[in-house]
Parts: structure tokens; C-alpha cells; sequence
């Protein structure tokens, strides 16, 4: 294809993809072992955007506490016995840098616009902001201890506010400064991942033992409360707890939880995002208090409990599918795959449409770490084994509502505008998607007839966003067209081209 085309008001860009191609492109079957380290995972992994990997790790006290096979975990070679947090090479797994933080545990890392990595440890009254290239402290954030106190997941703003809960209260920080904004308190212990929507409400779910607790909305700018859901839980010895939110396009806020309802089943809710009223709950024998859901492209939800995994049809909670077995906070690829983490010790990649088994990778301990999908799909993870992973994935993430805990590897926690959601070209009535197969084929699929005026469809392929190679590919009238590629390549952009 002639490049004066860039040049033609008539060279359309359906999308810009900035993906790494799947397995057989690089000759490697999905599932494969690209790196391991050393190393007492505690969080699950947070990707910044030059592909350096962050994770938090115990301190002393779990190397002897926890399991038996990871009692050397003091002698790994990356740090300190106390817990900390740690930079790798995304694509070696060799550290970059690492922070003490202290306490028992290093918690997941949130990453900022700018590459600032936000962090605290779980049991100390300290949150920080560090430079995300070379480890050093930009500011430090302090707290009144207090009991359960406790250092969550932050969430970031798109104008750079970082929400962090510490037990009791939840502050609002100036992302550059660590200074502080407001502060909310809920009367109990904000115990969830904090969420926030498109229109920048705070989600924030809360619990205290042996009591009816709430979920809030809070305005963000502000800290006050917009609104709250009370717990209808029916058996009072049960403590209440929520899980960590997920967000869908309409605003519809997911989240799991401990409520036991007249049947016996624990309830997971959907919940307008604007009123917080009910739209619909789901029942199951097994709570989903503390697995965040995610959300794939078509808007179906997926939940874990203590004894399965379930696809939920996102309008009216109905049952899709369900897995047998204890599963972790999943992740979704953009080729109909989920992976979860499991207590038999592996990861498992589901096909998200019937639940059926694609592959697993098997470790020697349970995979509680939430799983981050890098761009290119590798697929980076923790195991109580006293290692962390990095596996050959099949696809980079699902252009979804949440396609992963705290919606994004970046772990920001802030929903993206509906805008962002999937579309056919309603014009040239083709929607050009990033679906590989194992064979490293991309899936080019009509929506509608294609028009008369739709010629061609241009393929080029990069290692480096510089320098790029074309395939050109004339589109039949049957569509989907199944295109093997045949350049080894990191990334992809597809265009449309008008006669």
C-alpha cells in the first residue's frame, strides 16, 4: 500500500490497537513459562505503562507462619524480611528497584499518569508515593493509628487525586503533594477496594462485625455522601462485609457480599450507580465477599465465591454458566479468555463464553494474587509457592467496562466513559477486532453487509511504534475472514480503506 495513503482524507483509521499479537507469532503455546523470581508474593501485580511490573511482598512474619513449603521465604534474593515493594523488568522478571515499607505485608501498588507508584503496607499507619522509575520517596502520608487499621488499594482520579481507606476513615490526597483534601467517615471499617465512576462518585464499601453495614457513594470532590445501600443481612451472627466494586458502562456498580438472605444464600448485587438502588441479586450457598468481579465485553460479570465461579448476564443477573471449584479474582483477555487463580495450585484460562477449560499453568501452592495482563498478554501472577510468574497469555486485555480487578494493570480503580465501549463502524458497517487465535490469527468480522465502497483492509505490524510493515488483505463478501500474520511483530493497527 502506498504510503502517500496516510495523506488521503479518504484513508480511514478504524482503530488503533496497541496489543501484543498471541501465541504463534512469537512460537510460543499460551500457558507457557516466560520468568519466575524468587519472591513472597503478598499483592496482587500492578503494570505501568513501560511495562515495568509492581508487587508488594510479606514481611517476616509470614515466612514461617503461612506454609511450610515457603519457610525460606526471609533468604529471597529480592529484599529485605520486611515487607516491601518491588520493580521488575516486565519482560526478564530482573529487579529494577525496591522499597521497604515495613509491616506485615506490601499491598497491591495503584499507578498514577505520570508513572508515580502508590503504596502502603497493611498494618502501618503510612501510605506512600514513589518515583515509579527509581523507587524513591516523593511524599508520605500519616495517620492517627487505630484499631484494624489498615492501608487499602488506592484509587485515582483522573485529575490525579489519590483515595486511600485506612480503617475507620477514608482520605482524599493531592496526588503531587500528599496532602490532604477531605476525609470521610463511614462509621465502619472500609474494608473494599475503593471504585469510582465516570462522573467521579467514590464507591466504598464498609463493614464492622456483628452489625447491618453499608455500601456508600461519596461525592469525590467533596467527600460527602451521596448515598448509602444498608445490608439486608438476616443472620446477624454473620459478620457483613462488601467486596471490592466493579463498574459497568451504564454505571451499574457490581459488588459481592456477606448478606444472607431467607433462602440461605449469600448475595452478590448489581446497584444503579446514580440512586444506589437494588436492580437485581444473585443468590449462592458460598459468599463472594472477597473476590472483586470482572466485567467482559458483551457485559456479562463474572463472580467468584468460596466454591465457584459464575458468569452473570449483566442486565438481569441470570446464570450464564458456573465452574466448580475455589477460584480468585479474575482477569479477562481480549479472545474469550478468563483466567483465574485457584486454590489447587494453578491458573486457569476459561473460555468466557461456556466456561469450558482452555489450558492451565500449575504452580506449587494456592493463586490467590489477582492476575495482571500485560499488553503484549503476558499474564503476571503470584503463588504462595514463594515465587511470582510470568506466563504466556493469548490476547493483551478486553477492551471492557472491568476487565480486571481495579479495572486496569495500572489498578487505578476508575471506570472508563461508555464512550470506550466497542462499536461497528456504522458507516462502513464493519467492525475490524482484535481476536486471536492460537494459530496467531486476527478475526476481521462484518456487522451488517459490507458496504460497496469497502475495498481493502490494511494490516501493519511493529516491534518498536516506529518503523512498520504493511499487509494488505482484499475483503470477501463472506466475512469473518481469518488472516494468519506473517511478521513477528509486538503491535498492531488495522485501517479501513474507502475506494
Amino acid at each position: 500500500m502506498n504510503r502517500q495513503l496516510f495523506q488521503n482524507p479518504r484513508l480511514l483509521y478504524a482503530l488503533l490497537l496497541v496489543h501484543g499479537l498471541a501465541a504463534g507469532v512469537h512460537g510460543q503455546k499460551p500457558g507457557a513459562l516466560l520468568w519466575k523470581v524468587h519472591h513472597p508474593v503478598a499483592s496482587s501485580p500492578a503494570i505501568g505503562t513501560d511495562g515495568t511490573v509492581y508487587i508488594g511482598s510479606f514481611g517476616g512474619w509470614a515466612s514461617t507462619a503461612i506454609n511450610k513449603r515457603i519457610s525460606n521465604w526471609r533468604r529471597s534474593p529480592l529484599g529485605k524480611s520486611g515487607s516491601s515493594i518491588f520493580a521488575l523488568d516486565g519482560k526478564t522478571g530482573k529487579k529494577k528497584w525496591t522499597f521497604d515499607l515495613g509491616g506485615d505485608e506490601g499491598l497491591t501498588p495503584a499507578i498514577g499518569s505520570d508513572g508515580t507508584v502508590y503504596v502502603g503496607p497493611s498494618n502501618k499507619s503510612i501510605f506512600y508515593a514513589l518515583d515509579g522509575k527509581t523507587g524513591a520517596k516523593k511524599w508520605e502520608f500519616k495517620w492517627n493509628k487505630g484499631s484494624r487499621n489498615r492501608s487499602m488499594l488506592p484509587a485515582i482520579r483522573g485529575d490525579g487525586t489519590v483515595y486511600i481507606g485506612t480503617g475507620f476513615k477514608v482520605y482524599a490526597l493531592d496526588g503531587k503533594t500528599g496532602s490532604n483534601k477531605w476525609e470521610f467517615t463511614p462509621g465502619y471499617h472500609a474494608r473494599s477496594t475503593l471504585a469510582i465512576g465516570v462522573d467521579g462518585t467514590l464507591y466504598i464499601g464498609a463493614d464492622k462485625p456483628d452489625q447491618k453495614n453499608k455500601f456508600y457513594a461519596v461525592n469525590g470532590i467533596t467527600g460527602e455522601k451521596r448515598w448509602e445501600f444498608p445490608s439486608t443481612n438476616l443472620n446477624p451472627a454473620l459478620p457483613t462485609a462488601y467486596s471490592s466494586p466493579a463498574i459497568g458502562y451504564d454505571g451499574t456498580v457490581y459488588f459481592g457480599s456477606m448478606d444472607y438472605n431467607q433462602d440461605g444464600n449469600y448475595l452478590f448485587y448489581a446497584v444503579d450507580g446514580k440512586t444506589g438502588k437494588k436492580k437485581w441479586d444473585f443468590g449462592s450457598q458460598y459468599a463472594a465477599k472477597a473476590f472483586p468481579p470482572a466485567i467482559g465485553t458483551d457485559g456479562t460479570v463474572y463472580v467468584v465465591t468460596n466454591n465457584f465461579a459464575y458468569a452473570l448476564n449483566g442486565e438481569t443477573g441470570r446464570k450464564k454458566w458456573q465452574l466448580k471449584g475455589t477460584y480468585f479474582s479474575p482477569a479477562i483477555a481480549s479472545n474469550e479468555t478468563i483466567y483465574f487463580g485457584s486454590n489447587n495450585n494453578k491458573l486457569h484460562a476459561v473460555n468466557t463464553r461456556t466456561g469450558v477449560r482452555k489450558w492451565e499453568f500449575e504452580t506449587e501452592d494456592w493463586l490467590t494474587s489477582s492476575p495482571a495482563i500485560g499488553p503484549n498478554g503476558t499474564v503476571y501472577f503470584g503463588s504462595w509457592d514463594g515465587f511470582f510468574y510470568a506466563v504466556h497469555g493469548s490476547a493483551g486485555p478486553a477492551n471492557s467496562a472491568w476487565p480486571m480487578f481495579a479495572q486496569n494493570a495500572q489498578r487505578t480503580g476508575r471506570a472508563v466513559d461508555a464512550a470506550r465501549a466497542p462499536r461497528a463502524d456504522p458507516d462502513l458497517n464493519l467492525h475490524v477486532s482484535r481476536v486471536l487465535s492460537e494459530q496467531g490469527q486476527i478475526t476481521i468480522q462484518a456487522v451488517g453487509k459490507p458496504g460497496n465502497s469497502l475495498e481493502m483492509v490494511e494490516l501493519e505490524l511493529s516491534n518498536d511504534l516506529i518503523h512498520w510493515q504493511t499487509q494488505n488483505f482484499q475483503l470477501p463478501i463472506n466475512l469473518p475472514l481469518n488472516i494468519p500474520l506473517t511478521h513477528d511483530a509486538q503491535f498492531m493497527r488495522a485501517k479501513r480503506i474507502r475506494d
